[in-house]
């Protein structure tokens, strides 16, 4: 029994120097290793992300120089749509009858179509 005594006071003793010393300080906390794999696995995805991102813009430069749609924003395809809207309404116009209600709402649906080629050129 003694013995037990002893061997829990030396530990004691030892848990009290390195409290008193401050060596425990040093060790770091369980929520400091969590931060750190944290921020090791966030920088490995940052690293994969930066690389995909560079990927996507030689294919995107790629795609915009060979004139594939797929090259451009969502807005920059509806600018083209509305104008290769306006080049075929225009033809259509070209090709009515003069005086007709046909060549009227063409030409009504061509003014729609460039206020709308406007708005799309802002966004």
């Amino acid at each position: 029994m003694t013995e037990l005594i002893q061997r829990n006071a030396a530990k004691i003793l030892a848990l009290s120097l390195v409290l008193l010393t401050g060596v425990a300080s040093a060790l770091p906390s369980a929520q400091e290793l969590k931060d750190e794999k944290q921020l090791q696995s966030d920088r490995t995805s940052l690293k994969a992300d930066q690389e995909k991102l560079k990927q996507d813009e030689k294919t995107r430069k790629l795609d915009k120089s060979s004139g594939r749609m797929s090259g451009e924003s969502k807005d920059g395809m509806k600018v083209d749509d509305d104008k290769q809207n306006i080049k075929s309404e225009k033809s259509v116009i070209a090709n009515d009858k003069n005086g007709s209600a046909q060549k009227k709402q063409d030409k009504a649906r061509l003014v729609k179509d460039k206020e709308k080629l406007k708005s799309d050129e802002k966004k």
